[in-house]
């Protein structure tokens, strides 16, 4: 996966967010922040068993959210 020079923004739900991609060894932590509500959303992409990508968020429980701003995100770096 092609890292983003950080940090950049995406639009999602009408509201401008800033990701902030961190590498963690062999995986990609992107920190996501909304400047207009406090605290900070952090997505990863894991693999299922059968192979497959997904969005994740970390801790898991928004799968939505997850799969809904890890595609701008993917869209944005282009991977």
């Amino acid at each position: 996966m092609a890292i983003q020079d950080n940090p950049f923004e995406i639009s999602y739900s009408g509201h401008t967010l800033k990701v902030e991609s961190v590498r963690t060894g062999k995986s990609v932590v992107y920190k996501i922040t909304n400047a207009r509500k406090p605290g900070v959303f952090y997505l990863t992409r894991a693999r299922d068993a059968e192979g497959h990508y997904f969005w994740t968020s970390i801790p898991e429980g928004r799968p939505e959210q997850a799969a809904s701003i890890g595609m701008l995100i993917e869209e944005k770096i282009k991977v």
